[in-house]
């Protein structure tokens, strides 16, 4: 039995065996032989071969046409005509530009990686011009924005037009006109330089229009123009109010105070020659002499009012008009020994009534004249919780001096509360007001 089933098994071998070299003389005449030769050439054959192709836009060769790298030179030259379009418009979104360019250069350098011998020259020719322009662009934005954080820093001001008072113009701070700090201290030439560098380099960008820095520069601009319509204003319409109409109230009663405030305004147009915030044109400067011209003109027609004499005849005449004006006034009450005393305290009292007097100072006095006890009966002074504190009468008197002037003063005769119902015997005096009368008025 099983030497029956081991002679099956050699048949069917021996015919399977057949079958296999009937199907391989068959193959024969179809298959190549492998190529066995070996190169002649001196390179490493760990080398990779040059390749030859390149993609469709024939700006990229040696580059394998069916790799991934074909892809990235794809991409780069749909950016690169994005770039062509950007420039070729009117107005370029720089942001967007940025954008473009930096996913543009990312693409280049993975090209380069993968394909390290990679021919771009054609690329570059039209790359390069437009990579140096979006630069140059840019770095144009960024100092554009360092001009227009300097300026709303820097150079800031009102947006009204300022008329502050010229007698106080930078005196309290010298805070400029075109300024809103003390500490905003750089000068207009700067200015000018920063608004000429912002729109020489607006004028490089392509249709770059920026309202809000525009705005700032429109601000800075119209208080430069508002410094001479200021000055105007100074040498017109506030000239007419602080110099003319001033000097028509007071030249005759005080042409000091004329002077005075001539010297002032003209202290003015020294700050605002020197302000660094503005700009002094030769308009400005024939405005500023012809109004110092008047001042001077207004001075000095005080100091010869003065110097003439006039002034004094003028203050002779006031004050003769003046003492004559002056009279004691009615007794309410009588009381000798009240007034005997009164008299007595005023003779001693020249020092007490130099404190306050206004004008020349008591020499001496030479006697009382007159008294007068105005109050009908005294009055009484309390706390504010009702408590009497004293009493006291008001008495004006008129005495002489020893220049042979006549004065009038009130003088209080004053009796502290003791507690009930008493008063101190003797008063204590004292005084508020004094002037001068006429001596022909004093028993009048």
């Amino acid at each position: 039995m099983i030497f029956k089933k081991s002679v099956q098994f050699a048949i069917v071998f021996i015919l399977l065996s057949s079958h296999s070299l009937c199907q391989l003389g068959n193959l024969k005449g179809k298959v190549k032989p492998p190529n066995t030769s070996i190169s002649n050439n001196n390179s490493n054959n760990n080398k990779p071969s040059t390749l030859k192709g390149s993609d469709k836009s024939g700006l990229f060769s040696k580059i394998d046409p069916n790799g991934s790298v074909a892809s990235h030179c794809r991409t780069a030259v749909e950016d690169l005509n994005k770039l062509d379009e950007f420039y070729a418009s009117n107005k370029i979104d720089y942001e967007a530009l940025q954008k473009l360019m930096d996913h543009l250069n990312r693409t280049l350098a993975n090209i380069r990686k993968l394909e390290p011998e990679v021919d771009e020259t054609k690329f570059q020719e039209r790359f390069s011009s437009l990579e140096e322009r979006a630069l140059n662009d840019f770095s144009a934005l960024k100092r554009i924005k360092e001009i227009d954080k300097i300026l709303r820093e820097d150079f800031l001001t009102e947006s009204e037009f300022p008329k502050p008072n010229p007698l106080n113009y930078r005196l309290e701070e010298d805070i400029c006109y075109c300024r809103r700090k003390a500490e905003n201290n750089r000068p207009l030439n700067e200015y000018l330089d920063l608004r000429n560098e912002y729109f020489k380099l607006e004028k490089q960008l392509v249709g770059y229009h920026d309202k809000y820095e525009l705005a700032i520069i429109g601000k800075i601009d119209s208080c430069v123009s508002n410094a001479f319509n200021y000055l105007e204003w100074v040498c017109h319409e506030n000239f007419e109010k602080e110099i003319i109409d001033f000097n028509a109230k007071r030249k005759e009663s005080n042409p000091k105070s004329v002077i005075k405030k001539c010297e002032e305004y003209k202290l003015f147009f020294e700050r605002f020659i020197t302000d660094y915030s503005i700009q002094i044109d030769q308009k400005a400067e024939t405005l500023i002499n012809e109004t110092t011209l008047k001042i001077n003109a207004i001075q000095q027609e005080s100091e010869e009012y003065i110097s003439s004499g006039k002034y004094q005849i003028y203050l002779d005449k006031m004050h003769t008009e003046k003492i004559a004006s002056v009279f004691v006034p009615k007794a309410e009450y009588s009381n000798s020994t009240l007034e005997a005393g009164v008299k007595k305290w005023v003779m001693g009292a020249k020092d007490h009534f130099n404190g306050f007097a206004i004008g020349d100072k008591i020499e001496g006095i030479k006697s009382v004249n007159r008294t007068s006890i105005s109050t009908p009966s005294p009055i009484v002074e309390k706390n504010n919780d009702g408590t009497i504190k004293w009493k006291y009468y008001s008495i004006w008197t008129a005495f002489t001096t020893t220049d042979n002037k006549c004065y009038l003063v009130r003088v209080f005769a004053t009796y502290n509360y003791e507690g009930g119902g008493k008063y101190s015997s003797t008063p204590v005096y004292g005084s508020e007001y004094l002037d001068e009368m006429s001596c022909d008025n004093v028993n009048k």
